[in-house]
């Protein structure tokens, strides 16, 4: 009988409480999941939201690595799962977005980085100078000579990519000069951009991405393209460390 008027008193409380909710989010029209931060179903710190963001170019090597580079992160979106080569990079209690960040040229990656984003906007600046130095050996012999192989020069950016916020459906919005595109869970956006031959630099969309990467590649004019793709909200337990170098 005890236990009964204890569970009676807890289902009137509860009840009291999704009242209170009901009525002050109706009368006020606010959204909880804005005022939080959150998106539908995202637990508080248990999230977060993987948005992957590719450079591809056609001439970013400045010269040929010896050896390949080591990406500092994996992932599958099957398992929505990641692997990173950092234990820094693993998403904290504060995580509420991870933009893994990788630049390839011609299949070769030759930067990358993950971003643990808290707040927003944030701000991933495409332009910035990369480095990858590495040994060049002269082929009529003599020593060999540390340079950067990256030839940031024909690393076409486009300006400051913002991402400007977490949507209740988990979509983020995306600036980039004076247009914003949105971008939900499961889709993409990409553009490219190719110097022509006379030096000029022209954007093009991803509906004429495929013939112009034709034009630009038998002319052998650099040509950058960025996706972002969002994965959705991942669990951070299945965010781990590879436990490596």
């Amino acid at each position: 009988m005890k236990e009964r008027k204890q569970w009676t008193r807890l289902v009137l409380t509860l009840f009291s409480i999704v009242l209170v909710v009901g009525l002050f989010t109706g009368i006020t029209g606010l959204d909880l999941h804005a005022l939080t931060g959150l998106g539908e179903g995202e637990k508080p710190g248990g999230r977060f939201l993987f948005l992957y963001v590719e450079e591809q170019n056609t001439h970013a090597l400045a010269a040929a690595p010896v050896l390949p580079r080591k990406p500092v992160a994996w992932f599958s979106s099957e398992d929505k799962a990641l692997v990173v080569k950092y234990p820094e990079d693993l998403p904290g209690a504060k995580t509420r977005a991870v933009v893994f960040y990788r630049v390839e040229n011609l299949g070769l990656e030759i930067f990358s980085r993950v971003y643990l984003v808290d707040r927003f906007p944030f701000t991933l600046d495409l332009g910035s100078l990369l480095e990858w130095y590495g040994v060049v050996y002269d082929p009529a012999g003599g020593g060999g000579k540390l340079v950067n192989l990256i030839n940031n020069k024909n690393r076409l950016a486009v300006p400051g990519l913002v991402f400007e916020e977490i949507q209740p459906d988990g979509s983020v919005p995306l600036a980039w000069g004076e247009k914003v595109v949105v971008v939900p869970p499961g889709g993409s956006w990409g553009v490219a951009q190719v110097r022509r031959s006379d030096g000029t630099v022209v954007m093009v969309g991803e509906e004429n991405w495929e013939r112009e990467l034709s034009k630009a590649l038998s002319s052998r004019v650099p040509v950058t393209r960025y996706s972002v793709s969002n994965y959705g909200w991942w669990d951070k337990k299945r965010a781990t460390w590879s436990g490596g170098p």
